[in-house]
């Protein structure tokens, strides 16, 4: 079975994960496809939350030479960053979950939608206030209603239940036989690829990696804190050279940031919102994230180290680097004609020059 997410999943299925779901019509705009339309399964809020946790994956598990792995779609991770960290390994992908051998699993699952959002098929699930669905208001237009939107690909019965997306109503335009069908309570629905990934999670008993467990290993092998690097990318990123920078930002995004905060710190102090602002990639989402580069570009030197020492990781070398900048903004408001001032470091920020227990051991 390729990639397909609104695939359906098989009525014993479905009675074999004894889920509480409903099959419900389903009209969705494509750019490239036109109107469509297809099924979702609505389900309840114990349901919806136990399909998330199950898809969420669990820490503990690892992906392993010749696994095939079923990459859940929204991971944060470039597909290419996935696909080059399964290669080192001797592992593939599969876009096909019947011959997965191990699933790669995603923390961000169903969105909590307000009134008038669009789902994403990405997200495998969602749960929104109220839904636009068909209410047979006009005799005169029923036959434009089913036209525009494809309803006869629905049968007679089922037409009631329709749920229509934002894109279908957007693309077509105000129907007065379409109106809102609100709720006291969120509505909650699953993809149906989402049934058949939990299906084979569960029936076959196939794993599910916790997302984080990738991340955390799936690192490029160009590092930031390497001097030849770092020097290329300031020398880029400092240029007015609209390609320069398009090629400083790339390769800063690509970049293995372990032991890299005090770079990564300095280029955003240096040059943020020019990082910032230059295009928008799932790559570079994943680098702004990782590396919070929004709060640390708004840092000066002595903000910068704060930041660190309340995360405890100012390290003696990273401090050595600021402290000459620290003490000039220190100073600024203490020169006098008669006295000099003497500065002396706090004992927490001492306490960083201390060897721990397990260097005195």
């Amino acid at each position: 079975m390729s990639y397909n997410p609104f695939v359906e999943a098989e009525p014993e299925q479905i009675a074999r994960l004894g889920f509480n779901m409903t099959k419900r019509p389903y009209v969705y705009y494509s750019d490239t496809l036109g109107m469509q339309t297809a099924y979702l399964y609505e389900t309840d809020y114990k349901t919806w939350m136990t399909v998330q946790k199950v898809l969420q994956g669990q820490p503990g598990h690892s992906i392993v030479k010749k696994d095939k792995v079923f990459v859940l779609p929204g991971n944060p991770l470039p597909q290419y960053r996935i696909k080059e960290y399964l290669k080192n390994i001797g592992a593939t992908t599969t876009r096909d979950i019947e011959k997965a051998t191990i699933i790669l699993g995603n923390n961000a699952l169903g969105q909590e939608l307000s009134s008038g959002y669009q789902p994403k098929v990405a997200d495998v699930m969602f749960a929104i206030d109220d839904i636009m669905g068909v209410e047979i208001n006009n005799d005169d237009n029923w036959d434009i209603t089913i036209d525009k939107f494809k309803l006869e690909n629905f049968k007679d019965e089922e037409l009631l239940d329709v749920v229509l997306s934002k894109s279908a109503y957007d693309a077509k335009g105000y129907d007065t036989n379409i109106e809102w069908k609100s709720s006291s309570n969120p509505l909650y629905y699953i993809y149906p690829v989402g049934v058949q990934i939990v299906y084979h999670a569960l029936a076959r008993k196939i794993k599910i990696v916790d997302q984080e467990t990738i991340t955390e290993n799936a690192h490029s092998q160009i590092y930031l804190k390497d001097k030849d690097t770092y020097r290329s990318i300031d020398q880029m990123l400092r240029s007015s050279n609209g390609d320069d920078t398009n090629i400083a930002v790339e390769l800063l995004c690509g970049c293995n940031l372990d032991d890299s905060v005090y770079h990564t710190w300095k280029l955003a102090y240096e040059y943020g919102s020019k990082v910032r602002n230059n295009g928008r990639s799932k790559n570079k989402s994943f680098f702004m994230d990782q590396s919070d580069w929004e709060t640390l570009e708004d840092l000066d030197p002595m903000e910068f180290a704060q930041y660190l020492m309340d995360k405890d990781e100012l390290t003696p070398e990273i401090f050595d680097k600021l402290e000459e900048d620290i003490k000039k903004k220190a100073m600024e408001n203490w020169d006098h004609d008669v006295y000099d001032i003497q500065l002396v470091l706090k004992p927490k920020y001492q306490a960083i020059y201390e060897p721990s227990k397990d260097e005195e051991e």
